[in-house]
Protein backbone atom coordinates (compact mmCIF):
# COMPACT_ATOMS: atom_id res chain seq x y z
CA UNK A 1 0.00 0.00 0.00
CA UNK A 2 1.80 3.34 -1.03
CA UNK A 3 2.10 6.32 1.47
CA UNK A 4 -1.12 8.18 2.13
CA UNK A 5 -0.22 11.98 1.97
CA UNK A 6 -3.83 13.34 1.27
CA UNK A 7 -6.92 11.97 2.79
CA UNK A 8 -10.64 12.33 3.01
CA UNK A 9 -12.92 11.43 5.80
CA UNK A 10 -16.54 10.97 5.33
CA UNK A 11 -18.44 10.89 7.91
CA UNK A 12 -17.79 11.97 11.70
CA UNK A 13 -18.76 9.53 14.25
CA UNK A 14 -16.22 8.49 16.56
CA UNK A 15 -14.00 6.76 14.21
CA UNK A 16 -14.05 9.40 11.76
CA UNK A 17 -12.83 11.47 14.09
CA UNK A 18 -10.25 8.94 15.45
CA UNK A 19 -8.75 8.58 12.25
CA UNK A 20 -8.74 11.76 11.15
CA UNK A 21 -6.86 13.25 14.41
CA UNK A 22 -4.57 10.22 13.59
CA UNK A 23 -3.59 11.00 10.03
CA UNK A 24 -2.98 14.61 11.13
CA UNK A 25 -0.38 13.55 13.92
CA UNK A 26 1.51 11.54 11.36
CA UNK A 27 1.20 14.73 8.42
CA UNK A 28 -1.37 13.67 6.08
CA UNK A 29 -3.49 16.29 4.53
CA UNK A 30 -6.83 15.40 5.80
CA UNK A 31 -10.16 16.54 4.49
CA UNK A 32 -13.20 16.24 6.66
CA UNK A 33 -17.05 16.14 5.48
CA UNK A 34 -20.11 15.49 7.50
CA UNK A 35 -23.50 16.61 7.48
CA UNK A 36 -23.53 17.45 11.34
CA UNK A 37 -22.27 20.95 11.11
CA UNK A 38 -21.61 21.41 15.04
CA UNK A 39 -19.27 18.03 14.69
CA UNK A 40 -17.36 20.07 11.64
CA UNK A 41 -16.87 23.14 13.64
CA UNK A 42 -15.55 20.70 16.35
CA UNK A 43 -12.62 19.65 14.27
CA UNK A 44 -12.02 22.27 12.41
CA UNK A 45 -8.82 23.62 14.10
CA UNK A 46 -7.51 19.78 13.99
CA UNK A 47 -7.69 18.98 10.99
CA UNK A 48 -6.61 20.76 7.50
CA UNK A 49 -10.24 20.83 5.49
CA UNK A 50 -13.18 20.76 6.92
CA UNK A 51 -16.43 20.70 5.15
CA UNK A 52 -20.34 20.85 6.01
CA UNK A 53 -21.98 18.94 3.37
CA UNK A 54 -24.57 16.29 2.47
CA UNK A 55 -23.16 13.12 1.98
CA UNK A 56 -26.02 11.68 0.47
CA UNK A 57 -25.80 14.29 -2.41
CA UNK A 58 -23.89 13.34 -5.34
CA UNK A 59 -22.99 16.95 -6.59
CA UNK A 60 -21.84 17.79 -3.72
CA UNK A 61 -20.03 14.74 -3.05
CA UNK A 62 -18.33 15.64 -6.49
CA UNK A 63 -17.41 19.08 -5.31
CA UNK A 64 -15.16 17.91 -2.25
CA UNK A 65 -12.61 17.53 -4.98
CA UNK A 66 -11.82 13.67 -4.13
CA UNK A 67 -9.52 12.95 -7.13
CA UNK A 68 -6.95 14.81 -5.11
CA UNK A 69 -6.67 12.33 -2.11
CA UNK A 70 -4.63 9.26 -2.21
CA UNK A 71 -6.91 7.68 0.26
CA UNK A 72 -11.01 7.87 1.25
CA UNK A 73 -12.80 6.38 4.51
CA UNK A 74 -16.03 6.23 4.62
CA UNK A 75 -16.77 6.14 8.14
CA UNK A 76 -20.79 6.32 7.59
CA UNK A 77 -22.04 2.99 9.21
CA UNK A 78 -25.80 3.67 9.67
CA UNK A 79 -26.13 5.49 6.43
CA UNK A 80 -26.00 2.43 4.00
CA UNK A 81 -27.04 4.67 0.64
CA UNK A 82 -24.73 7.49 1.29
CA UNK A 83 -21.90 5.30 2.15
CA UNK A 84 -22.54 3.19 -1.72
CA UNK A 85 -22.85 7.24 -3.37
CA UNK A 86 -19.47 7.82 -1.50
CA UNK A 87 -17.72 4.72 -2.51
CA UNK A 88 -18.95 4.96 -6.18
CA UNK A 89 -17.41 8.49 -6.67
CA UNK A 90 -14.73 8.18 -5.16
CA UNK A 91 -14.27 4.99 -7.19
CA UNK A 92 -15.29 7.60 -10.47
CA UNK A 93 -13.02 10.02 -9.07
CA UNK A 94 -10.11 7.24 -9.52
CA UNK A 95 -9.13 7.14 -5.74
CA UNK A 96 -6.27 4.61 -5.36
CA UNK A 97 -7.47 3.47 -1.77
CA UNK A 98 -11.28 3.01 -1.01
CA UNK A 99 -11.93 2.18 2.34
CA UNK A 100 -15.61 1.86 3.94
CA UNK A 101 -16.39 0.99 7.44
CA UNK A 102 -19.72 -1.41 7.23
CA UNK A 103 -22.42 -2.71 9.76
CA UNK A 104 -22.53 -5.57 9.07
CA UNK A 105 -21.30 -8.82 7.01
CA UNK A 106 -23.38 -8.15 4.50
CA UNK A 107 -23.07 -4.42 4.06
CA UNK A 108 -19.51 -5.12 3.61
CA UNK A 109 -19.89 -7.37 1.03
CA UNK A 110 -21.96 -4.70 -1.03
CA UNK A 111 -19.56 -1.81 -0.06
CA UNK A 112 -16.55 -4.31 -1.92
CA UNK A 113 -18.94 -4.94 -4.90
CA UNK A 114 -19.67 -1.22 -5.55
CA UNK A 115 -15.54 -0.30 -5.23
CA UNK A 116 -14.30 -0.67 -1.72
CA UNK A 117 -10.78 -1.61 -1.63
CA UNK A 118 -11.08 -2.65 1.56
CA UNK A 119 -13.85 -2.45 4.85
CA UNK A 120 -13.44 -2.82 8.22
CA UNK A 121 -16.00 -2.98 11.25
CA UNK A 122 -14.17 -2.07 14.22
CA UNK A 123 -17.07 -3.08 16.79
CA UNK A 124 -16.54 -6.71 15.36
CA UNK A 125 -12.40 -6.29 15.27
CA UNK A 126 -12.35 -5.14 19.02
CA UNK A 127 -14.57 -8.11 19.74
CA UNK A 128 -12.25 -10.30 18.69
CA UNK A 129 -9.46 -8.26 20.17
CA UNK A 130 -11.38 -8.61 23.36
CA UNK A 131 -11.86 -12.05 23.55
CA UNK A 132 -8.38 -12.69 22.82
CA UNK A 133 -7.05 -11.36 26.17
CA UNK A 134 -9.41 -12.39 28.07
CA UNK A 135 -9.07 -16.27 26.74
CA UNK A 136 -5.28 -15.87 27.54
CA UNK A 137 -4.11 -14.42 30.65
CA UNK A 138 -0.24 -14.70 29.20
CA UNK A 139 -1.45 -11.94 26.65
CA UNK A 140 -0.68 -8.35 27.40
CA UNK A 141 -1.29 -6.67 23.90
CA UNK A 142 -2.29 -7.92 20.91
CA UNK A 143 -1.57 -6.43 16.95
CA UNK A 144 -2.98 -7.95 13.53
CA UNK A 145 0.58 -7.38 11.59
CA UNK A 146 -1.24 -7.80 8.72
CA UNK A 147 -4.32 -10.09 7.42
CA UNK A 148 -2.57 -13.28 8.67
CA UNK A 149 -0.18 -13.01 11.17
CA UNK A 150 -0.54 -11.20 14.35
CA UNK A 151 2.19 -10.06 16.74
CA UNK A 152 1.73 -10.41 20.33
CA UNK A 153 3.29 -9.39 23.74
CA UNK A 154 2.70 -11.70 26.03
CA UNK A 155 4.25 -13.13 29.70
CA UNK A 156 5.92 -16.32 29.04
CA UNK A 157 3.79 -19.88 29.99
CA UNK A 158 4.25 -20.62 33.41
CA UNK A 159 6.25 -24.27 31.56
CA UNK A 160 8.29 -21.96 29.68
CA UNK A 161 10.04 -20.17 33.18
CA UNK A 162 13.49 -21.10 33.65
CA UNK A 163 14.40 -22.07 30.12
CA UNK A 164 15.87 -21.01 27.49
CA UNK A 165 14.42 -19.67 24.12
CA UNK A 166 16.72 -22.19 22.18
CA UNK A 167 15.79 -25.29 24.86
CA UNK A 168 11.78 -24.15 24.45
CA UNK A 169 12.48 -24.27 20.47
CA UNK A 170 9.46 -22.05 20.09
CA UNK A 171 9.61 -21.52 16.25
CA UNK A 172 9.59 -25.69 15.60
CA UNK A 173 7.22 -26.47 18.42
CA UNK A 174 4.42 -23.84 18.52
CA UNK A 175 5.74 -22.20 15.15
CA UNK A 176 6.34 -18.43 16.65
CA UNK A 177 8.89 -16.00 16.13
CA UNK A 178 10.42 -14.50 19.01
CA UNK A 179 11.00 -10.58 17.89
CA UNK A 180 12.07 -9.12 21.06
CA UNK A 181 12.73 -9.65 24.83
CA UNK A 182 11.32 -6.28 27.14
CA UNK A 183 12.77 -6.24 30.65
CA UNK A 184 11.36 -3.37 32.69
CA UNK A 185 10.21 -1.44 29.48
CA UNK A 186 14.20 -1.76 27.96
CA UNK A 187 13.69 -3.75 24.35
CA UNK A 188 16.04 -6.17 23.71
CA UNK A 189 15.09 -6.22 19.78
CA UNK A 190 17.75 -9.17 18.87
CA UNK A 191 16.29 -11.76 21.15
CA UNK A 192 19.08 -13.81 22.51
CA UNK A 193 18.30 -17.81 21.97
CA UNK A 194 19.99 -18.48 25.10
CA UNK A 195 18.33 -15.66 27.84
CA UNK A 196 16.62 -17.77 30.36
CA UNK A 197 12.90 -16.89 30.47
CA UNK A 198 11.54 -15.42 34.08
CA UNK A 199 7.92 -14.30 34.90
CA UNK A 200 9.21 -10.48 35.10
CA UNK A 201 10.15 -10.89 30.97
CA UNK A 202 7.89 -9.85 28.70
CA UNK A 203 7.65 -11.43 25.11
CA UNK A 204 7.18 -10.06 21.73
CA UNK A 205 5.74 -12.92 19.26
CA UNK A 206 4.90 -12.68 15.53
CA UNK A 207 2.61 -15.92 14.94
CA UNK A 208 0.12 -17.16 12.15
CA UNK A 209 -3.39 -16.24 12.95
CA UNK A 210 -3.73 -20.18 12.25
CA UNK A 211 -1.59 -21.14 15.05
CA UNK A 212 -3.29 -18.66 17.51
CA UNK A 213 -5.24 -21.41 19.40
CA UNK A 214 -1.92 -23.76 20.15
CA UNK A 215 -0.60 -20.23 21.67
CA UNK A 216 -3.68 -19.68 23.84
Amino acid sequence: MSKIKAAAILGLGMVGQSIAKEFMAHNVEVLVADKNEDLINQIASDVTYAVTTDLSDTAAIKELGLKNMDAVIICMSRYLEASIMCIMAAKEEGVPQIIAKAPSDRSAEIYLKVGADKVFQPEVEEGILTARKLLSSNFIEFFDLSQNISVVEMIPKKEWIGKTIRQLDLRKKHRINVVAVINEDKVNYIADPDEVLSANLHLLVAVHNDDLNQLI
